[in-house]
């Protein structure tokens, strides 16, 4: 694991979260890396709130179940940075359905046109994880497929 620069404490501003997808789109479009401060919880216990992460431009093949994705939020303009818990192919259309870690529930459908960027690293303490490794994407389709029978068992009792 790296250690963060100090200096990134400098470079830190707030946005709300219409201005946030406008610059991070912006940014990303032009091929740039962006890292933000994680707020929430959704992504417990891989990102934590308080957590720097960086996200690189969308990549066609980066998009694929267990990927951490930066995407507007279907209902709305604030963005979520989920993971993507499924792929299907309709009528010559891909959705993507993504959910945050800690949900066991609820998805989010999206496309491909929804999604701002990938994640690749979180940085925690001053120490740097790299969220597209095998070992990471992995774990996260292992999480997946544990929330996915957590859903089929509590549907299954009720």
């Amino acid at each position: 694991m790296q250690q963060a620069p100090r200096s990134m404490k400098k470079h830190l501003i707030k946005l709300n979260s219409e201005d946030f997808c406008k610059i991070t789109e912006d940014i990303l479009q032009k091929g740039h890396l962006l890292r933000f401060r994680a707020n929430g919880r959704s992504m417990a216990p891989t990102i934590i709130d308080g957590d720097i992460v960086t996200i690189t431009p969308p990549a066609a093949d980066l998009i694929r179940t267990g990927t951490i994705v930066l995407h507007r939020s279907p209902d709305s303009l604030h963005p979520l940075l989920h993971r993507i818990v499924g792929i299907k192919h309709k009528n010559g259309a891909v959705v993507i359905f993504t959910r945050g870690d800690i949900f066991c529930g609820h998805t989010e459908r999206i496309t491909t046109d929804d999604i701002l960027g990938i994640a690749v690293e979180v940085t925690r303490r001053g120490k740097t994880k790299k969220l597209n490794s095998l070992r990471q994407r992995l774990h996260g389709r292992l999480r997946t497929a544990r929330q996915n029978f957590r859903a089929l068992a509590r549907n299954l009792i009720n």
